[in-house]
């Protein structure tokens, strides 16, 4: 899939996407070596390939973590069938999430607002502790095929400019280090998460939690151990409730199944020559759109693989509601260049700007108001126009 091309012609995994994925695997595989084990990259399409394997492998039962967007659980039907009808036992369970289906008491599934859910967590905050790792796992079974290169299938790209992130749990763990223990920005977070240049005005673990190299778990139990060693206050509540908004995406998207990815709004793109819509989401995704607050976000985006969230929201209004461009578009272009590209975030969030959303409620930007708030001094702008 992520060959595949997009409605745009793009292919839907960018390269410093692509650099992130390859890192954290890489990662991975020497984590498990470490412990005694290994990885087998294998490229195909995931039915025909795992089946086969099991076959080879005379194995009985497969165990995964399931996923809530709507290609994700495609591919878990037709894989699951597969195995199924050859005898093979599967075994699903859920890892992505803060909250698991069988801890609350409320239908996760079910269409309601944040604020209605938050509610509802917030009496009890039914948290699992997440489990240790293991000291040692068996050795990996030796499977034929062709094995992916993962380090040919993407070039090292040069330190940008910018926020940069490796993938990796080992990086991640080392973020969560840096930004809760050795700087204790945590407790500063509320205040400072719209800063748009320093890396600790904000977590940054998104991309860590969009690939699973860091459980969202594991941070619900550091946020409650940093608590314990340096006092709790609005930030390190704020903070939760910003893993609870991820949850909340991931569940929404679950229920929307494929309207989340499909909605069109009547209004889009009416009226106007396809070559003149097309042009303007060029100068919008090229960062020559000739506002500065937009394309100084657009410009970092391209070159790093990194927008702040709240200039994401403000490109996105931009993009919809100043250009009326099909916001279909420019969710297609973030999944490519997002380094954190997480299917229910994304499209979730796009969709609640465009009023695509179960709401219905459009959310314009006031552009010049959102700039005079989180870069009246051009900072921002500066850095990543001015050459």
């Amino acid at each position: 899939r992520f060959d595949q091309l997009t409605a745009e012609g793009d292919s839907r995994l960018g390269p410093y996407r692509r650099q992130f994925l390859v890192e954290s695997i890489l990662d991975l595989k020497l984590n498990l070596q470490r412990r005694g084990a290994d990885l087998t990259c294998l490229r195909g399409e995931p039915s025909t390939l795992i089946s086969k394997i099991c076959a080879e492998c005379k194995i009985t039962d497969v165990y995964h973590s399931r996923l809530t967007a709507h290609d994700e659980l495609i591919d878990e039907m037709r894989v699951g069938q597969k195995l199924r009808d050859a005898g093979v036992r599967v075994h699903t369970f859920q890892t992505h999430t803060l909250l698991l289906d069988e801890d609350v008491k409320f239908d996760l599934y079910k269409s309601m607002g944040f604020s209605k859910r938050r509610n509802l967590v917030e009496k009890s905050w039914p948290i699992r502790k997440p489990f240790e790792a293991p000291n040692q796992l068996p050795r990996a079974l030796a499977v034929e095929g062709s094995p992916w290169k993962i380090a040919d299938s993407a070039k090292p790209l040069a330190s940008p400019k910018g926020f940069r992130a490796s993938g990796g749990e080992s990086a991640a763990r080392e973020r969560v280090t840096e930004y809760f223990q050795n700087t204790r920005s945590l407790s500063t977070y509320k205040n400072t998460r719209n800063g748009l240049l320093r890396t600790n005005d904000s977590s940054k673990f998104s991309p860590a939690l969009s690939l699973g190299c860091v459980s969202p778990r594991d941070l619900y139990q550091d946020v409650r151990l940093y608590e314990a060693a340096y006092g709790s206050n609005e930030s390190t509540l704020w903070f939760l409730y910003e893993l609870l908004w991820r949850d909340h995406f991931h569940f929404l998207a679950k229920e929307r199944s494929a309207k989340l990815f499909t909605e069109r709004l009547p209004g889009a793109e009416k009226g106007r020559a396809k070559a003149k819509t097309l042009a303007l989401f060029e100068r919008w995704r090229n960062g020559q759109t000739g506002h500065p607050f937009i394309d100084a976000a657009m410009t970092e985006l391209r070159e790093t693989g990194w927008t702040s969230n709240r200039m994401r929201q403000v490109v996105a209004s931009y993009l919809i509601h100043d250009l009326r461009v099909d916001w279909r578009r420019g969710a297609r272009w973030f999944e490519r260049m997002l380094i954190d590209y997480d299917p229910c975030s994304n499209w979730g969030n796009w969709a609640y700007i465009a009023g695509a959303d179960a709401a219905g409620k459009p959310h314009a930007f006031d552009i010049e108001q959102q700039a005079q708030m989180y870069d009246r001094d051009r900072h921002y702008q500066s850095y990543w126009l001015d050459t």
